[in-house]
């Protein structure tokens, strides 16, 4: 989408990977590690520097991709964005796209493994893929809480919440939440009412959760046309999990097909 050549795709990653491990010890420690923020900054300028030279190329010859799409030719003029507002858009974008999918392929996977009769009936079934994808986003979401700061003063339950006071929401709760899912931890692929917010919601909503879902689905049913004989190798009840709070996934889960 962006136009990047399959030669620099791992740079991005490595980028990407930098940028999550950094959100992982700022959320956990009051001081960030000064060897992770080094790191992070060093790849946060280079992709600066990629992007900007990115950008300049394509003021010279436009390509069919969203960079070419997005970037103006009157920078800061008339409401267009400047290029510091395109590359901040853009590195958002390449992280989102990147973390996120990635967790929600692995969880989605290692909950058909530890239910292979689901996963027998996805495979009779495919028009059932989208509903085993929403459920394991309300099971397994790869973001397992998010924090926002309060526009005003508000009181919840009793609890007062000043403004400007950090909140922190912990989706990964809402998803098993007996009040709102019967038998909130069981994975059902058919459920009534299924609402989860793991892409949030009202002005919140993520902006890339249509195109998320469709990324995870297409890469799912070719997974499973191309390996039907699909197989974990790696301990159903004891998986290599993230030790990150905010990012919720499987690192490493060896298959055979």
């Amino acid at each position: 989408m962006l136009g990047i050549p399959s030669e620099e795709v791992q740079r991005f990653i490595k980028w990407s990977d930098d940028i999550a491990l950094f959100m992982q010890n700022f959320v956990v420690s009051h001081t960030p590690d000064k060897e992770i923020s080094e790191q992070t900054k060093g790849s946060m300028k280079e992709m600066y520097e990629y992007l900007s030279q990115a950008i300049a190329d394509r003021r010279k010859e436009k390509k069919n991709d969203l960079l070419s799409r997005i970037i103006a030719e009157t920078p800061g003029e008339n409401g267009e964005l400047r290029d510091d507002q395109v590359i901040a858009q853009t590195i958002h974008l390449i992280f989102g796209g990147h973390k996120i999918p990635q967790f929600m392929l692995s969880n989605t996977l290692h909950l058909l493994f530890k239910h292979p009769h689901i996963f027998h009936q996805l495979k009779e079934d495919m028009s059932l893929l989208p509903k085993v994808l929403e459920e394991c986003m309300r099971l397994e979401g790869p973001i397992q809480y998010i924090t926002r700061n309060a526009a005003q003063d508000i009181e919840i339950r009793g609890a007062k919440i000043k403004k400007g006071d950090s909140v922190y929401f912990f989706l990964g709760s809402a998803g098993r939440d007996g009040d709102v899912f019967e038998e909130p931890d069981e994975f059902r692929i058919i459920r009534n009412g299924n609402r989860h917010i793991g892409f949030g919601g009202g002005f919140h909503a993520c902006i890339a959760a249509v195109f998320a879902r469709a990324e995870i689905l297409e890469i799912l049913r070719e997974v499973f046309k191309s390996f039907p004989n699909l197989k974990p190798v790696y301990n159903l009840d004891n998986p290599q999990w993230t030790k990150n709070p905010t990012f919720h996934g499987i690192t490493t889960m060896p298959v055979v097909y």
